[in-house]
């Protein structure tokens, strides 16, 4: 099969590279660590708007059921802005989550580098049902509930392969552990895979204020929010499952095949 990717040229004067994860991933931070570099252009999440709120919107049929779709907001135009030439700018980064946009592959902008980070999906879904938990405390209802059909891993590994056998990309893969034990050579080299140079403010930058308009940004974005670079893993929250509900156990061993498959192309620093 053939992506109709592939037979679009399309000449650009600056590096694109598209970052996929799962909730939960540190992916946030990466994109904070990217923006220190001058002349990048970096966005947040551009398919979670048109994922919840376009006209031809997915999760928004669940999670905002009761809003209006926005005219004009499609996964084409999403594309469209994408690809936009972004004159003067070195490179073009964007950070989203694979299940976003999943149901319309043949949305993904051309001339983009893929790259994808894991977590533990132990990590990641307990993460995830803690924030669900704390929206629910503070009546965000949109993302006060735990659905295991947001847990990503299986969309993850499905757009891996997609990226990989139909566009003919080879995806850098990182892996949040090793970059937040060691991120500066992980950022390094992630930089050299993928057309960005690397600087040192990357692993160490100015209090972090992060804003987006996305309803309970203040649950979702706490951790970033007033960091000066990656945590040491040390400070994830404690590992023991114990407390979780059965849909989260549940949701943390159907993700786990998935993680163990991207884990293998994880770049791995000194151990390369």
């Amino acid at each position: 099969m053939e992506s109709s990717q592939s037979k679009i040229e399309v000449i650009v004067s600056n590096v694109r590279i598209a970052l996929w994860s799962t909730y939960r991933s540190v992916s946030t931070a990466f994109l904070r660590s990217v923006s220190t570099l001058d002349d990048v252009v970096v966005i947040h999440e551009p398919f979670l708007d048109a994922a919840c709120f376009g006209e031809d919107r997915t999760i928004g049929t669940v999670r905002y059921s009761h809003e209006p779709n926005r005219p004009g907001l499609t996964f084409d135009s999403v594309k469209a802005k994408l690809e936009d030439k972004y004159p003067g700018r070195k490179a073009v980064f964007f950070k989203d989550h694979a299940h976003h946009i999943i149901p319309r592959m043949e949305c993904l902008p051309n001339t983009y580098k893929h790259s994808f980070l894991i977590r533990q999906p132990a990590k990641a879904l307990r993460s995830q049902f803690i924030a669900t938990t704390t929206c629910a405390q503070e009546s965000l209802n949109e993302w006060s509930q735990f659905r295991p059909e947001e847990s990503g891993f299986r969309e993850l590994w499905q757009l891996y392969n997609y990226v990989k056998d139909i566009l003919g990309q080879d995806p850098v893969v990182v892996d949040a552990d090793d970059l937040l034990n060691n991120p500066k050579e992980i950022m390094n080299e992630y930089c050299n895979k993928v057309g960005l140079e690397y600087k040192e403010t990357m692993v160490h930058w100015d209090t972090c204020t992060f804003q987006d308009s996305f309803f309970g940004a203040h649950v979702w974005f706490k951790t970033l929010n007033g960091s000066h670079g990656f945590l040491h893993p040390t400070n994830d929250p404690p590992g023991d499952n114990v407390s979780l509900p059965e849909v989260v156990l549940q949701s943390i061993r159907d993700s786990e095949p998935y993680y163990q498959q991207l884990y293998q192309f994880r770049i791995r620093g000194n151990e390369t």
